[in-house]
């Protein structure tokens, strides 16, 4: 019997080194004018070398939908001027990620695509320790001080960091990565602490512990193993921790998680951050109230806060600030991307495994969006394009009547087998 295989031609190891630069640039150049240059570099590159074809889907339609209301929403704004910045954001993302959609819904081995995530994470964690410094990292964390944006959102660069990690353990739990690569958690949790990202922190320990306790699902009634392992390695951690207690390294998260804590119990006993970001919410809430369909045009978080409060920021919570600006209409559009996506993985997670992870990952992005804005970020539209070019994909695997696309390729002989197309093997990835 012959043996089929996956063939690749240089355009296709260019095009992942495209996607690996890119998700670097929109984390390490979020706040730069040359990340845009980047991204446009980027997407040009990948025209050429991706024999781009458009095919609409529900990629397509879902994000389309939302950008349109979001741009209708200019002649109901009260500004409609940061309506044309946040929809121009948008739509510039949409367009750059119409080509890598094309490609990845091509793209049958998606381990690949998940290492370059991997690597992408761990390289600007790597770039953090270098710019930072780790004795200037050292010395703010003992004085509980955050590590600030300076290069970029600290908030993104560790929640991307934690997704490495996640997709990390995935790929060492399925046998896909080596074990070697997860040497690199120990430098990322570190991270993550001295920035005291409470979002990311939660990421790196529950999507873990979720991707693990499912891997051994079959067992965990009849063997008690797995969860002992989850338990001995959490009290590692707190062992590990308290270490360094007296060097005050961790002083600085440990307070921020008490404060949240006592911020969702409604006690007055929190600090000074999150006790704002609770005001900003209340304060979005009565905006939504007083126009809850269609809300006061998205971005215009902005003219509120600085009606109210006196300077621009947003709500800082994704789920007020589209009730804010876009009302009812602007969460139904966006969030039934993610149940939609999620009723797909459900469907296909005993065909490929990478559906249990894209599940965990949207599951707790749901949970994340509490503390963050993350409608118009690169990051999620990058993730949506993933997320339903793997969907097509197994669509196309799976289901008979459905035909696998078949772009020009240069085919070679396997085996002795016939002519195979170099993206057109299927391989189940579980």
């Amino acid at each position: 019997m012959n043996k089929t295989k996956h063939i690749y031609t240089k355009s296709d190891f260019a095009i992942w080194v495209l996607t690996y630069f890119w998700l670097i640039s929109f984390v390490v150049l979020a706040t730069d004018t040359s990340g845009f240059t980047v991204a446009l570099v980027t997407t040009v590159l990948m025209l050429i070398l991706s024999d781009f074809k458009l095919n609409i889907g529900p990629f397509h339609r879902h994000i389309g939908a939302f950008y349109i209301f979001c741009l209708l929403s200019v002649f109901w704004a009260q500004n409609y001027h940061i309506v044309l910045l946040r929809t121009s954001t948008i739509l510039e993302i949409f367009i750059c990620m119409c080509v890598f959609y094309d490609y990845y819904v091509r793209l049958d081995n998606y381990t690949i695509l998940l290492k370059i995530i991997v690597y992408a994470g761990y390289t600007v964690v790597i770039y953090s320790y270098a710019f930072y410094g780790l004795g200037n990292m050292v010395g703010m964390a003992q004085e509980g001080i955050r590590l600030g944006n300076a290069f970029a959102n600290v908030n993104s660069i560790c929640m991307f960091a934690a997704l490495a990690v996640i997709t990390d353990v995935y790929l060492s739990l399925y046998g896909k990565l080596r074990w070697s690569l997860l040497v690199f958690i120990i430098p990322t949790l570190i991270l993550i602490s001295f920035s005291q990202s409470r979002k990311a922190l939660f990421m790196v320990f529950f999507a873990p512990i979720m991707l693990y306790l499912y891997k051994n699902s079959h067992n965990i009634t009849k063997d008690l193993r797995p969860t002992l392992r989850i338990m001995v390695g959490l009290i590692f951690v707190g062992f590990i921790i308290s270490l360094f207690s007296d060097s005050n390294l961790f002083i600085g998260i440990t307070r921020r998680i008490e404060s949240l804590i006592s911020g969702l119990q409604g006690s007055e006993d929190t600090d000074a951050s999150t006790y704002m970001r609770m005001q900003m919410i209340d304060l979005g809430l009565k905006t939504f109230k007083g126009s809850p369909i269609l809300g006061v045009g998205i971005g215009n978080s902005l003219v509120v806060m600085t009606r109210e409060v006196g300077y621009a920021t947003y709500f800082h919570n994704n789920y007020v600030e589209l009730l804010a600006g876009g009302g009812v209409m602007a969460v139904i559009l966006y969030y039934s991307m993610h149940l939609s996506l999620l009723r797909q993985m459900l469907r296909y997670r005993k065909k490929d495994s990478i559906c249990v992870l894209f599940f965990i990952i949207i599951c707790t992005t749901l949970l994340t969006d509490y503390g963050a804005v993350t409608y118009y970020s690169k990051n999620t539209y990058f993730y949506f394009m993933m997320y339903f070019a793997f969907i097509e994909r197994c669509k196309m695997k799976y289901s008979p009547r459905r035909i696998l696309p078949s772009p020009k390729r240069v085919t070679r002989t396997v085996a002795g087998g016939p002519a195979v197309a170099n993206n057109a093997v299927a391989t189940n990835n579980q």
